[in-house]
């Protein structure tokens, strides 16, 4: 008698979207960014989704990202600069390594040019890619 194969693990690649916010990981609150969003099953997405079917959705996450616009990158964006720009604001209230000052100013430099990047496009009524 051949043994059954092992179970398949399930996919998470769905995200729970209720008023235009996702869930976070373990269903711990909400947040505008998918990037920061859990990941379910879809059967773990769905269950979650029924319980206020008015608006809550279980979406693939294929399907979440073809719809965004630039203004959400842009808001997405502005949100990392906020981070980028308190992370440096706490390396400095400190007496910072100079690589870790150097680390937080790059990063606020890279969240400032993605932002500013996704704000012309808006701006300027560029198509999105």
């Amino acid at each position: 008698m051949t043994a059954a194969p092992p179970a398949r693990e399930a996919v998470r690649d769905h995200l729970i979207v209720k008023g235009g916010f996702y869930y976070r990981p373990n269903r711990s609150g909400y947040t505008a960014s998918w990037i920061e969003a859990g990941r379910y099953t879809e059967t773990e997405a769905k269950r979650e989704a029924a319980i206020e079917p008015w608006h809550m959705q279980a979406v693939p996450v294929q399907q979440a990202l073809d719809g965004r616009r630039s203004i959400d990158y842009a808001i997405e964006f502005g949100e990392y600069l906020a981070n980028a720009a308190d992370a440096l604001l706490d390396v400095m209230g400190e007496t910072p390594a100079r690589d870790d000052c150097a680390d937080a100013m790059q990063a606020l430099r890279s969240a400032v040019y993605e932002f500013r990047k996704r704000r012309q496009r808006i701006l300027t009524g560029a198509p999105d890619a």
